[in-house]
């Protein structure tokens, strides 16, 4: 990929935080991108820039937008350093190189001094800003450069055993946005190309011996879809399914679908924990061709919202959903994020541009990280209740943002000023949380919208949300609750046990052996508490059924959800209506592989659950 000569600043004059921009559609935010973005290219322009804008969209969410729109653009993104940690921002910027193929670049510069800044520690001086520049750059550089773990201690940042997975493409060029004299030297030294802008000739003329060192990448092919394409196979199933009309009297109730965003395939390995080479057969890659095909067959099954998921390894969950947009119509994104890894500004306004793009069908997912190792790779050093303890500040700061100026917030993390502007959102997302521990639950008491719960016993489950309604009436609030649980469901029960034995026996001893010590390495209480379900042995298949048709084996070798609901459709529809009387009123679900599954269950499970709700009468 050669360098760009010209450049097209998007600049739209679009203020996301208006209140005129809050009843904008999608399709008129994106179809303008797309309608300046095909101008620039036709007047010779070789690639889009786009700026960061304290009132504009965000430039991470419209590049992911155009290069999904417009197959042949490059973009440029501007990244300003202190934003986000350097880990996450190479992660981000290493997905959107996966899913354009290659086709973006960096444009990195200074963040300015902001009074208006919640973070405590940003106040930096010139040349402080510019040293921790350098540091940033030398973590995504170090990152790119080799897969061996990065151990990095500075003035500014740390990571411990960083690295990158392996997606489709790794590193984008990056050029630094003069700004002033003192940044020429600088940037010669440290990035691949420098802009300037042409109204800044006294600067051109600094910078014109500095030759650019871009080292061009191509463009992987595109995915063609074939004959055998599963995408293609599955279509006519969740065709039938959207045929099936939802049962009245049920509306409260919320089903979600697990977007397998590292790869989908029929083994238990595909989501959680690395996959062993065994694993490895009839794998699935992430490609923006098949989320966009599992993102219809959900919507076309009948499901009302997606669940997008953040972990090493994942593309990233909001490049994602600023393509699906596009390619759905009412189904809403569950985007999963870490607090404290971004700036809460830089959410904020993703998540207000998001809410624009797709027209109010954003929820926001906050993951507090489950162990002190995938944290540090990540260079976040605070411990398992300072996470949550900054997490509760970071959600209030967040909220206060999209309520817009005229707002204090004065914690040990983050602090807001009534000076700050904010990102005003006349429909914030709702916010879910989850976690086990006491601190999780006061904090999901006081400040989420939806609590989330791993699938348990429904025991279990009743005395957790009693628990948890408690909390929330002293708080003066009430809160929804959600349970993530696997799906194995065959039109009769012997299918389907049949098809959970043959998930127990893809597993090899030192499978097993190896995803035990790394999830008894967890911190999470929640995940603990999923190990114990299955007590951490490799046992026969019914033993491992911890309640009727609840099976404790993808814990096995599995992080995260570890249980699965097993039985005919009847028996799973019966024991997703036991889980709603007890007061669940989101169930996020999912099965391998994700794509047919998904289909399966909106036509063959969905309209058994809304059928006995209605008989019910359960609101």
């Amino acid at each position: 990929m050669s360098a760009p000569r010209l450049l097209l600043r998007l600049d739209t004059g679009y203020d996301i935080g208006s209140d005129a921009g809050c009843h904008a559609t999608r399709r008129d935010l994106v179809a303008d991108w797309v309608a300046i973005a095909e101008a620039g290219v036709s007047a010779g322009c070789d690639a889009i820039l786009l700026p960061v804008q304290r009132t504009g969209p965000d430039p991470w969410m419209a590049a992911s937008a155009l290069v999904d729109a417009l197959p042949s653009l490059r973009v440029m993104v501007t990244l300003q350093a202190g934003a986000m940690l350097p880990v996450a921002a190479a992660h981000l910027a290493q997905s959107l190189q996966s899913l354009s193929r290659g086709r973006a670049w960096l444009a990195l510069e200074a963040d300015a001094p902001d009074v208006d800044s919640t973070d405590r520690a940003m106040h930096l001086n010139r040349d402080q800003r510019l040293a921790r520049s350098a540091e940033f750059l030398s973590i995504l550089r170090a990152l790119w450069a080799t897969e061996s773990p990065l151990q990095y201690r500075g003035t500014y940042y740390r990571a411990e055993h960083a690295r990158l997975p392996d997606l489709a493409a790794r590193r984008p060029p990056v050029y630094w946005s003069v700004a002033q004299r003192h940044e020429i030297a600088f940037a010669a030294s440290w990035c691949d190309g420098l802009l300037v802008p042409a109204s800044a000739p006294p600067l051109a003329a600094a910078v014109e011996l500095c030759l650019s060192r871009t080292r061009p990448r191509a463009a992987a092919g595109r995915h063609r879809a074939s004959a055998h394409d599963p995408v293609r196979r599955c279509a006519p199933r969740a065709r039938r399914a959207a045929r099936k009309p939802a049962a009245r009297g049920c509306m409260s109730v919320d089903f979600a679908w697990f977007l397998p965003t590292n790869g989908d395939g029929p083994h238990l390995a595909n989501s959680g924990l690395p996959r062993p080479p065994t694993f490895m057969q009839d794998y699935r890659p992430a490609t923006p061709e098949y989320l966009r095909g599992v993102a219809r067959a959900a919507e076309a099954a009948g499901f009302d919202s997606l669940l997008l998921p953040m972990a090493a390894g994942f593309e990233d969950p909001w490049l994602v959903s600023a393509q699906l947009v596009r390619a759905t119509r009412r189904i809403a994104l569950i985007v999963t994020f870490r607090p404290g890894l971004e700036q809460p500004e830089q959410i904020a306004r993703r998540a207000a541009t998001l809410q624009h793009m797709s027209g109010a069908r954003l929820r926001l997912f906050a993951v507090n990280g489950s162990s002190a190792y995938e944290q540090r790779a990540l260079g976040d050093f605070l411990d398992h209740d300072a996470r949550y303890q900054r997490t509760s500040e970071y959600l209030r700061v967040l909220r206060r943002l999209w309520q817009g100026g005229g707002h204090s917030v004065a914690g040990r993390y983050y602090m807001l000023s009534p000076a700050h502007a904010g990102v005003p959102l006349a429909t914030p997302p709702a916010l879910y949380l989850g976690g086990a521990s006491t601190l999780a639950e006061q904090v999901a008491a006081s400040q989420a919208d939806t609590y989330l719960l791993w699938g348990e016993p429904p025991d279990a489950v009743r005395e957790r949300l009693a628990r948890l309604r408690a909390l929330a009436a002293m708080h003066g609030r009430r809160l929804r609750f959600g349970l993530r649980v696997h799906v194995i469901a065959r039109a009769t029960e012997r299918a389907a046990w049949a098809r959970a034995d043959e998930l127990l026996s893809e597993i090899s001893d030192q499978t097993y052996v190896d995803a035990q010590r790394k999830l008894a390495a967890y911190e999470s209480v929640g995940q603990q508490r999923q190990t114990a379900l299955s007590r951490g042995a490799l046992r026969s298949l019914r033993e491992l059924e911890v309640y009727p048709n609840l099976w404790a084996g993808v814990g096995l070798i599995r992080g995260g959800a570890g249980t699965a609901i097993v039985g005919s459709y009847d028996q799973v529809a019966a024991r997703i209506h036991e889980y709603r009387a007890l007061g669940i009123e989101t169930f996020l679900l999912s099965s391998y592989p994700n794509l047919e599954e998904a289909a399966r269950v909106g036509e063959d499970v969905l309209p058994r659950v809304r059928t006995r709700l209605a008989r019910a009468s359960l609101p």
